[in-house]
């Protein structure tokens, strides 16, 4: 086990870093919109039971987000990495009075997000 350790240690921590960015954040929307539910909420979902669909799921872990987060009405809210802005979109519904930044890196997902924003 320590020689494995010590090689990790040597090892770089990132490789081949834009392969992902087009191998993946790039795919077309049309891709997702298939395998995602409504919200395009990527990386996580919380079945409460098991009868949640899958946009019951999404709507409770935004939900849940936000209120450990304890976003309220009114605050300004930066979302590094929004993905699909399933957050960004989900609080500025619940939460019209709020100040929304999301970051991506994707221009894919960006222009699907400036869309759903019109």
């Amino acid at each position: 086990m320590m020689f494995y350790t010590s090689a990790i240690k040597k090892m770089p921590i990132a490789i081949h870093t834009e392969k992902p960015k087009t191998q993946h954040y790039e795919l077309p929307t049309a891709f997702f919109e298939l395998v995602l539910g409504r919200n395009m909420k990527y990386s996580s979902c919380y079945f409460s039971n098991d009868s949640s669909s899958l946009e019951d799921a999404e709507e409770a872990i935004l939900a849940l987000y936000c209120e450990r987060a304890k976003v309220e009405d009114g605050q300004s809210v930066l979302d590094i990495g929004c993905g699909w802005g399933s957050l960004s979109l989900y609080i500025a519904r619940k939460y019209s009075k709020c100040k929304l930044t999301g970051i991506c890196n994707s221009k894919t997902q960006k222009a699907f997000i400036d869309e759903k924003c019109r």
